[in-house]
């Protein structure tokens, strides 16, 4: 599960993969160095649920928010097709 970390120099928050742990990287916005340190999050901000007849309504709210940064989970676009899912 991704890491949420928050850079110490500009306090924007990003995500970063769980390998990059106790590492550090540029931050996203400002590119100093950030210590790679924070709690684990979901991969998605957003399940997006909806009916087959308001596919378009549900596809016009994804890209709105995911043009403000958020991530949506929404089918079928995020399960492969026959895998198991809960």
């Amino acid at each position: 599960m991704p890491i949420l970390v928050t850079c110490t120099a500009c306090s924007k928050t990003f995500r970063a993969a769980d390998d990059a742990a106790e590492k550090s990287m540029p931050c996203p916005h400002c590119h100093k160095d950030t210590a790679i340190t924070g709690p684990t999050v979901s991969l998605f901000d957003v399940f997006l649920s909806y009916s087959s007849k308001d596919k378009t309504i549900a596809d016009a709210a994804v890209a709105t928010l995911e043009s403000k940064g958020l991530r949506c989970w929404v089918a079928p676009r995020d399960i492969t097709p026959g895998k198991e899912w809960s």
